[in-house]
């Protein structure tokens, strides 16, 4: 079945006019009101053929709908004119990067967008770089007061995942580092106060935060204090430096 587009304001316009046309050949008795009368009927008559065909393009419509959007929290897209060999790499591509096409899809909708300026964008394997790096996820949530150290950090460092901290009323990171705040923290969301080493640029910092509401930045403690094993260590090495010095 073919579908005509029409303007509804140019239809509005037509039909004003056509009834217009009909009232003036009343007025004037150019056309009997038996005539009108058919008239009237047959306009009638094709007024229920279109909404009956409204209607089975309705539920043709529904029916699709329901056979294609099999997930209900998923949206289907169906675009027409794709190559099909093409789509199948591209569906293989996508499931060696661990992604549905759906997602892959917008993450390049997102990069053309984006670089967009007037001319068509120059697409290369980089617009694939960030989904193949790409890194698994978990969350530390809903806490009161939370201190993570660079050692809590890094005892995740060979798994390949990073860190998501939300609704966490005060998010301390003590003595963690630039390179390791910047790889393994994800984001910060919905957090009442943050505090980092002063040493953590303030921009990358925004730039993980969302939704946060205060930020401190912590002086690095000139003399770090030693733990027992270095002090045991120091100890040690100082009595040999003295026995020494003792011709012992």
């Amino acid at each position: 079945m073919s579908v005509k587009v029409i303007n509804p304001t140019q239809l509005k316009a037509e039909l004003s006019k056509e009834i217009e046309t009909y009232r003036n050949q009343v007025q004037k008795k150019e056309v009997s009101k038996e005539e009108l009368v058919i008239l009237v009927e047959k306009i009638l008559f094709e007024r229920e053929i279109l909404f009956s065909e409204i209607d089975v393009l309705k539920e043709a419509h529904n029916k699709w709908i329901r056979k294609y959007d099999l997930n209900e929290e998923s949206l289907n897209l169906l675009i027409k004119e794709i190559d099909e060999l093409l789509y199948n790499d591209f569906y293989n591509l996508s499931k060696k990067l661990d992604y549905n096409p759906g997602e892959l899809l917008t993450s390049l909708m997102e990069d053309f967008v984006l670089k967009f300026n007037g001319a068509f964008p120059d697409f290369s394997a980089d617009s694939l770089r960030k989904l193949m790096k790409r890194q698994a996820e978990i969350s530390v949530s809903h806490q009161d007061q939370l201190t993570i150290t660079n050692k809590d950090l890094l005892d995740l460092s060979e798994t390949n995942i990073m860190i998501n901290f939300n609704y966490i009323d005060t998010l301390e990171f003590v003595n963690v580092d630039l390179k390791t705040f910047k790889e393994l923290v994800n984001s910060i969301n919905h957090c009442h106060l943050v505090r980092v080493p002063e040493t953590i640029p303030k921009l990358l910092l925004y730039t993980k935060c969302h939704q946060c509401s205060y930020f401190e930045f912590l002086e690095q403690d000139p003399h770090p204090k030693l733990d027992s094993k270095k002090l045991e260590y120091a100890r040690e090495a100082n009595k040999v430096v003295a026995d020494w010095g003792n011709g012992i």
